[in-house]
Order: structure tokens, then C-alpha cells, then sequence
């Protein structure tokens, strides 16, 4: 994705998630480093999530860990 110069921030039109919002979702830690911006992580899904909302709410202490910093 970065690679290719995708836009990070577009959302899928039918959840609202981003591409940060799926990692987590599917706990895709090791993509988390490559998707983050600080300006992702304050973006809501559809459902009204953020995808520090949804790594605290799976309980993915890693995901969080690293959104925190």
C-alpha cells in the first residue's frame, strides 16, 4: 500500500475503516508501524471507532503500546 502511494486515509465507503482500522481489527501488528499517522488514528469508522478504540477494546496491548507513544 504505502508503496504504491496509496492514500492511507480513505476510508472503505461502506465500515468508514482505513487501512489502520482493519490491522487492527485483524491484529496485524506488524503493519500497525507502517499504517500509522496521527492523523489516522483520530479518524472513526462507521460504528464510531478509532483504531486505538478498537485496539483497547480487543485487548491488543501492543497495538495500544505503540498508538500511545
Amino acid at each position: 500500500l504505502v508503496e504504491g502511494d496509496a492514500k492511507l486515509q480513505e476510508q472503505v465507503p461502506v465500515s468508514g475503516e482505513t487501512a489502520l482500522h482493519i490491522a487492527v481489527k485483524y491484529n496485524r501488528h506488524e503493519n500497525i508501524p507502517v499504517l500509522y499517522d496521527e492523523n489516522i488514528v483520530k479518524l472513526r469508522n462507521k460504528a464510531g471507532y478509532t483504531p486505538l478504540m478498537l485496539a483497547v477494546m480487543e485487548s491488543q496491548a501492543q497495538n495500544f503500546g505503540f498508538m500511545q507513544e
